[in-house]
């Protein structure tokens, strides 16, 4: 059963309450590295890195609504390249998809393989994602808003009407799978600034101990803002589900992808 502790959002800036929180479990925790995304200097793209110590933390921001290359590719070379460490990896949920498949076809250890590794298997992190933009969608937004602002309109996605909904790239404005589900350690993130706090949502009762986090968030959720939570997420589900059904009755998205692949 899943355990749902939270952290109370700073200034409204969900990304610097992030930064904070991973700070503290990073330390607490004992880790020696993360494959996480990161905003690059004097650059509007966000990309994965691997940082090696708790001050690059400041850099990490998997909230920001663009995707320039899937995280999962990389997470057999980051595990290689630090065999005897302990390790933890950010993934959006369709890059945790991506690994689950990898992993089926045997691209990735399993994850019984990876816990029998010395420094142990790396903790999955799962944030939430409502949805990314264009590249230069993205950069126009940023320059516009800035990235705190940008990033709490994009978490706060569903509140009314999904309006926005078709400035999102195609593949997210048709998915209906925002929460990262399976993932060790999961940030719910969507409507944080109607709840005014994070998430911070272990697997389960081992993995919460583990992980120790009761000691580096403030407390158990409420009920009110686990199901608020869930309430915006189903909210976009809904919208995004009848939307496929749209496309695919109407066949407007075999049209656009055909017309991509030449066919």
């Amino acid at each position: 059963m899943n355990v749902n502790h939270y952290v109370t959002i700073y200034q409204k800036d969900a990304v610097f309450t992030l930064r904070k929180f991973l700070t503290a479990w990073w330390t607490n925790f004992g880790l020696d590295a993360m494959l996480a995304p990161v905003e690059m200097a004097g650059q509007a793209e966000v990309l994965p890195c691997i940082i090696k110590n708790v001050e690059q933390v400041n850099t990490v921001n998997p909230f920001a609504p663009l995707m320039l290359t899937n995280t999962a590719g990389m997470v057999i070379e980051f595990i290689e390249q630090y065999p005897d460490k302990r390790l933890a990896v950010i993934l959006l949920p369709c890059e945790l998809r991506t690994m689950i498949e990898l992993n089926k076809r045997h691209m990735v250890p399993a994850y019984t393989s990876m816990r029998e590794r010395p420094g142990g298997y790396p903790i999955l992190i799962g944030v939430d994602c409502p949805g990314t933009f264009k590249a230069g969608d993205y950069a126009v937004r940023l320059e516009k808003m800035g990235m705190a602002k940008l990033v709490c309109q994009n978490l706060m996605h569903g509140k009314d009407t999904m309006l926005g909904d078709q400035e999102f790239r195609l593949a997210c404005q048709l998915c209906d799978q925002l929460l990262p589900l399976g993932a060790d350690l999961m940030i719910g993130a969507i409507c944080s600034g109607e709840t005014g706090s994070l998430l911070v949502i272990a697997r389960n009762e081992t993995l919460d101990s583990s992980l120790g986090l009761a000691q580096v968030t403030e407390g158990i959720a409420t009920e009110e803002q686990v199901v608020l939570h869930e309430e915006f997420v189903g909210r976009i589900i809904n919208h995004r589900l009848a939307k496929r059904s749209e496309y695919f009755g109407s066949g407007s998205l075999y049209d656009h992808f055909g017309s991509v692949l030449g066919t």
